[in-house]
């Protein structure tokens, strides 16, 4: 279950941006878990520091294209971008 899901079920109202911190800290958590790295090692990996891993991973803070993207890359994963439509 996603973040949207997950707020929708439990009937909690949630700003956009919260929800993309919520949404953002469960995929680097899952990937980072799915690859069998710590914090330390996925933060050495990317050129951070422990802390910035948890920080993101807790929802504290969104990653930037360039960080999500150097994430991808330690984890041997890559970084698809949604589509604007309109």
């Amino acid at each position: 279950m996603n973040a949207k899901d997950y707020f929708k079920n439990k009937k909690v109202k949630i700003s956009d941006k919260d929800r993309l911190r919520a949404e953002t800290a469960c995929i680097i958590l899952d990937v980072r878990l799915h690859t069998g790295l710590s914090q330390a090692k996925l933060a050495k990996k990317v050129g951070t520091k422990q802390p910035a891993i948890a920080r993101i991973e807790s929802g504290g803070m969104i990653p930037s294209l360039e960080m999500l993207q150097k994430i991808a890359k330690a984890t041997k994963g890559r970084l698809i971008l949604p589509k604007i439509v309109y």
